[in-house]
């Protein structure tokens, strides 16, 4: 299982109900992103699936990206840092 992974970090995501936004673990798999609570969290808060949507950068802040499935629209906000070394 440890072997598809191939990202993992801390980034902020925006709530989908409450637009507020919170700190998650992420890891990225081949065709999905899980996210949790914490490093340690032994269950995902949310996955997002990659098949048949989108992702691209984001004007909502400065280093953010969204991805798009459906109707569905998540926000995810990275560090300069992690962007640059990532997602460029």
């Amino acid at each position: 299982m440890k072997r598809d992974i191939r990202f993992f970090n801390m980034a902020i995501t925006q709530g989908g109900n409450r637009k507020n936004w919170k700190r998650r673990w992420f890891i990225l798999r081949k065709d999905i992103i899980l996210y949790y609570s914490s490093t340690t969290a032994a269950k995902p808060k949310g996955i997002i699936p990659l098949a048949n949507s989108s992702v691209s950068t984001s004007t909502k802040k400065p280093f953010c990206f969204q991805g798009r499935l459906k109707v569905q629209i998540n926000y995810i906000l990275t560090s300069a840092t992690l962007r640059s070394q990532q997602f460029e």
